[in-house]
């Protein structure tokens, strides 16, 4: 079990499965084209990695405002279906 930033292409793809949960308007031919475009936007992509599977996913970006200083704000979180109540999340 490891978590990971998705940086390459192959990283980004085999987070399409448990994203395509949250967000099933995707297709995975524009997956990895939509992430890369929010990643010139600040966007990154986590994932736990279980025997070679992101079973859970975030999208998040980094940020600072006058407000409250430097925060985190989560875009995007989902534990695909099939490995929920596993405490992956």
């Amino acid at each position: 079990m490891s978590i990971q930033l998705g940086e390459s292409d192959f990283q980004i793809l085999k987070c399409f499965p448990a994203m395509s949960q949250l967000r099933p308007h995707q297709e995975p031919a524009k997956f990895v084209e939509q992430i890369r475009y929010q990643m010139k936007e600040g966007y990154q992509l986590a994932f736990l990695e279980v025997e070679e599977q992101a079973v859970a996913v975030a999208g998040f970006r980094i940020s600072t405002c006058l407000a409250s200083g430097k925060f985190l704000y989560i875009d995007d979180l989902v534990v695909d279906e099939l490995k929920r109540s596993h405490s992956y999340g």
